[in-house]
C-alpha cells in the first residue's frame, strides 16, 4: 500500500501528502545519481504514520418514559452524530433486555422481577475505539399497582383499530407532535417507515401477524403493539 505522495518544490524541498488509509511505519530517503548512473543513498528516516481518529460528539441524554411498570416494553432515543459503532446499555443489566436497536433508538423489555432505578445510555466509538457516553436517563421501574398510568408517555397516544386490516389511526394529546413512525416485525426488522405524519398509516401491504409500531415524538419514543389481520 502506498503510504503517501511526494511533491517537490523548486528549492528541492519536499512535502508528503499521507494516504488517508495508511497506518504504520514508512521509510524516507533520497538517492542521488551521477551522469554514469552511479548512485548514493542517504540515511533512512523512519516515520510513524498514525491513524487519523474521527471526532465523536457527545450524544444527547436518551428520552423516553422515566417511569415504567415491571414487565413493560418501552422505547428510548438519543440525538447521535457520526460514529463508527455504538453500544446501548442498561444498568443494572438485570433491569431489562435491549430488544430492538435502530441507529438512535431502542426498545427495552423490563424484567418482571426487577424493581427500582435503572439507567439507560448510549456509548459511541470512533475508528480508533475512542468512546464517549451520553448522559444517563434514570428510569423508575414500579409495581403495576403503584404506577399512575395517566401520566405515562405511552398512554398519551392511542393507536386504533387493533387488530387492524387496512390502516392505523393515531390520536395523541395536544402537546404531542409526531416526528416519524416505524413498524417492526417480531424479528425486529423494519417493514415500513413514514416521515410525513398525518395521523394515519397504511398497513394494507403487510402480512398478517404481530407488529411493533415505534412513534418518535417531541416527548420521546413511544412503542405499541398491534395485530394485522
Amino acid at each position: 500500500e502506498q503510504s503517501g505522495v511526494i511533491a517537490q518544490n523548486q528549492e528541492k524541498e519536499i512535502s508528503i501528502t499521507w494516504s488517508a488509509t495508511f497506518e504504520g511505519e514508512s521509510n524516507l530517503f533520497v538517492t542521488t545519481y551521477n551522469n554514469c548512473l552511479d548512485s548514493l543513498q542517504s540515511e533512512v528516516l523512519n516515520i510513524t504514520v498514525n491513524k487519523l481518529c474521527k471526532e465523536i460528539i457527545t450524544p444527547s441524554t436518551p428520552v423516553g418514559s422515566a417511569e415504567v411498570i415491571q414487565g413493560e416494553k418501552s422505547g428510548y432515543s438519543s440525538i447521535i452524530s457520526e460514529y463508527d459503532s455504538l453500544a446501548w446499555q442498561i444498568i443494572p443489566a438485570e433491569a431489562g433486555n435491549i430488544m430492538l436497536v435502530e441507529d438512535d433508538s431502542i426498545t427495552v423489555a423490563f424484567n418482571e422481577d426487577f424493581l427500582g432505578i435503572a439507567e439507560v445510555f448510549v456509548t459511541l466509538f470512533n475508528n480508533c475505539e475512542d468512546s464517549i457516553n451520553s448522559g444517563k436517563l434514570e428510569v423508575e421501574v414500579k409495581e403495576s399497582n403503584t404506577t399512575n398510568n395517566k401520566n405515562r408517555l405511552e398512554n398519551k397516544i392511542t393507536v386504533y383499530p387493533n387488530p387492524a386490516n387496512k390502516g392505523l389511526n393515531l390520536i395523541s394529546e395536544q402537546n404531542i407532535i409526531f416526528n416519524s413512525i416505524t413498524i417492526l416485525n417480531v424479528k425486529g426488522q423494519q417493514v415500513k417507515r413514514a416521515l410525513s405524519i398525518d395521523n394515519y398509516i397504511d398497513i394494507s401491504n403487510l402480512d398478517n401477524g404481530i407488529y411493533l409500531i415505534e412513534v418518535k415524538t417531541n416527548k420521546g419514543l413511544i412503542v405499541k403493539r398491534f395485530i394485522k389481520e
